[in-house]
C-alpha cells in the first residue's frame, strides 16, 4: 500500500461481491472468482498499489507461486519461491502476514518504490496453499 491515509469501507467491498456472485449458479471457475475479487477490491481501495494472487504451480519439480489475475499499474513479478518474500513466506508458513514496514523486512521483494506495506493471506484447499492473495 501506499503511504496514504485513504479508508477502506470493507462492508462497501462485501456487498458488492455477495451482489456479484450471488448472480451465478452454478458458480463461476476459481480464475474468475480471483479476477473479480481483484477488480472489486482495487475500485474501493485507491490507495492500493497492487491486488492480486499468486498461484501454486510446479516448475521443474519445484513448486513456487507464479502470477495470477491481478489489477495495478506495476508489473508483478512472474514467479516467487516459497519462503522468499511476504508472498512466498506467507505460502511456506500457510499463515497471514502482515507487514507494516516493507523496508523492515528481510527477504522483501520490491516490485516498485511506492510499496510500504503488504498483506498476504493464503488460499488453502485441502490444507495446502493453491494461492496467495497478496494486497501491496
Amino acid at each position: 500500500m501506499a503511504a496514504t491515509s485513504h479508508s477502506v469501507d470493507f462492508g462497501v467491498i462485501n456487498e458488492e461481491l455477495e451482489g456479484f456472485f450471488g448472480k451465478y449458479t452454478p458458480g463461476l471457475s476459481t480464475e474468475s472468482i480471483m479476477t473479480t475479487l481483484c477488480c472489486i477490491v482495487a475500485k474501493h481501495a485507491k490507495n492500493y498499489n497492487f491486488v492480486g494472487f499468486y498461484c501454486t504451480k510446479i516448475v521443474n519439480d519445484v513448486k513456487v507461486l507464479e502470477v495470477g489475475p491481478y489489477q495495478s499499474e506495476m508489473l508483478a513479478c512472474g514467479r516467487i519461491d516459497f519462503g522468499s518474500g511476504v508472498v512466498g513466506r506467507c505460502a511456506e508458513l500457510k499463515e497471514t502476514r502482515i507487514e507494516n514496514d516493507v523496508t523492515k523486512c528481510d527477504n522483501y521483494i520490491a516490485c516498485d518504490l511506492e510499496t510500504k506495506s503488504e498483506i498476504c493471506i493464503p488460499v488453502l484447499q485441502d490444507g495446502e496453499v493453491i494461492a496467495v492473495f497478496d494486497i501491496d
